[in-house]
């Protein structure tokens, strides 16, 4: 956040635009739809990541960046 200016608005956007667009769908965990507000007024799992932030089933992915230093110090 601190390198590109992001803010926790920027990570609610995203998470309520990646709802509302996924379709219909019953396998979901989060039925029905998402407004913006209840988003960020969900219980803070780690700053700036609500419950309603991670829990998605929408295709979702993550890639973890590491040094080559970090890796071999932590026998990754």
């Amino acid at each position: 956040m601190q390198k590109y200016g992001s803010t926790p608005d920027h990570y609610a956007w995203t998470r309520w635009k990646n709802h509302k667009l996924r379709g219909q769908t019953t396998l979901r965990p989060v039925p029905g739809r998402l407004q913006l507000e209840e988003i960020k007024a969900a219980k803070m799992i780690h700053d700036p990541l609500t419950k309603l932030h991670v829990a998605t089933s929408d295709g979702s992915a993550a890639a973890i960046v590491a040094s080559e230093r970090y890796v071999d110090e932590h026998d990754l």
